[in-house]
């Protein structure tokens, strides 16, 4: 994952909010698809996707069950930024 995707990724999981689907969270998050592809980082494996999750929010309870759901987030976001962009 280029650092820039990783910056992105790290930023929204540092706030407070996250797991509250606040629309001012779900926009950080999509920014931080947008930054994937631009980064070409298009393939990110559900596992890359959740060491990150918990290496900055180990302490969220069901965090596994927010990583699969925020990486189906991004695989649909990506999904569909190509279909735009084609």
């Amino acid at each position: 994952m280029q650092e820039g995707t990783q910056e992105k990724l790290k930023y929204f999981l540092t706030q407070d909010t996250w797991t509250s689907g606040h629309p001012d969270d779900l926009k950080r998050f999509y920014q931080f698809v947008a930054e994937a592809y631009r980064n070409n980082d298009k393939g990110l494996s559900s596992a890359e996707f959740f060491e990150i999750f918990k290496e900055i929010s180990n302490d969220i309870e069901d965090l596994e069950g927010y990583a699969s759901r925020y990486y189906s987030k991004y695989a649909i976001g990506i999904e569909a930024i190509e279909a735009f962009d084609n």
